[in-house]
């Protein structure tokens, strides 16, 4: 009997700190998936979605191509500091809920040799108020590129002048 207790209590000391440290938290997207002409963007909108109050957000911003590159820009309300591709957003003060972080900026050459391509958000974390780290998931955006053919016409008009 002893040793089911001991078992029980083995387990509870484990997983309810496991639970407490991983409750769900996410990153978001408004698209997952978007498709964009070439020659164009599009922006999509990045959240954290949080049940606890945390005051920075991290994250790494990579793409796979440089036909199809992509930006993060922040919302105005906060602070980003930017160390290569990782992403450092401070809050005033702590928020929790959907909050937003701002926007990716996703645009695609003109005459692109890839016609599809990811932006990949990785690494996310959060911090609450007494510095313990709160893990976010991943986010991946997947973009397919409609080719358009881009055609100019030069319209020419000439002026005839008479004197009389």
């Amino acid at each position: 009997m002893k040793k089911i207790i001991k078992g029980v209590f083995f387990n509870f000391l484990i997983i309810v700190p496991f639970i407490l440290i991983t409750r769900v938290q996410a990153l978001s997207v408004d698209n997952n998936n978007i498709t964009i002409d070439n020659g164009k963007s599009a922006n999509i909108l990045l959240y954290a979605n949080t049940n606890q109050d945390v005051s920075k957000v991290d994250f790494t911003l990579v793409f796979s191509s440089y036909d199809i590159e992509a930006d993060f820009i922040v919302n105005d309300k906060y602070n980003d500091s930017i160390s290569g591709t990782m992403h450092s957003i401070t809050f005033d003060e702590a928020k929790s809920g959907k909050i937003l972080l701002g926007t990716v900026s996703i645009s695609v050459k003109s005459d692109p040799s890839e016609l599809s391509g990811i932006v990949n958000i990785h690494s996310a974390s959060a911090r609450d108020n007494d510095d313990n780290v709160v893990n976010l998931n991943n986010q991946v955006i997947n973009v397919s590129v409609n080719m358009i053919t881009i055609t100019t016409s030069t319209t020419t008009t000439s002026t005839t002048t008479t004197k009389t």
